[in-house]
């Protein structure tokens, strides 16, 4: 499973032009601004979520401070299968290794959000938001 928004790439370096010197390796962390980048994660209880699940979750997406969108305060859930190709992938991308109760807050680039084109005047295009996200009820994939 990918780290959610970061990976390790090798970056090999070799020291010329002495010869007896050895190549030296290290760990970079890039930002991969196609899937949310986890900022906190709440744990929960029970089976950890996967793809074929029905989530119900309660989300707030905000940013520079402003709340564009809050299914609590509004007394509302959403609920949604992961992986479903009819769900924004980044929610799919988020609940994934929740647990029920757990929750967790991401910053989720635009590359991942499809909001290219924005929301306007609500969110402007290309524009990066956090999300977060508390589970409410997991019901598992039969097996």
């Amino acid at each position: 499973m990918i780290p959610w928004g970061l990976i390790a790439l090798q970056v090999t370096q070799a020291k010329t032009p002495a010869p007896q010197l050895k190549t030296q390796t290290e760990t970079v962390v890039a930002p991969l601004r196609t899937v949310p980048q986890t900022l906190q994660i709440t744990r929960g209880s029970g089976p950890l979520i996967k793809a074929g699940d029905l989530v119900s979750i309660h989300y707030k997406m905000v940013k520079e401070g402003r709340v564009f969108a809050d299914t609590e305060r509004h007394g509302l859930t959403y609920e949604f299968v992961v992986g479903d190709a009819k769900v924004p992938s980044f929610f799919s991308q988020s609940v994934i290794g929740l647990q029920q109760n757990g929750g967790r807050q991401s910053l989720v680039p635009w590359e991942a959000s499809g909001t290219q084109n924005g929301f306007p005047p609500i969110l402007p295009p290309k524009t990066d938001f956090e999300l977060t996200i508390r589970v409410m009820s997991v019901r598992p994939v039969s097996s």
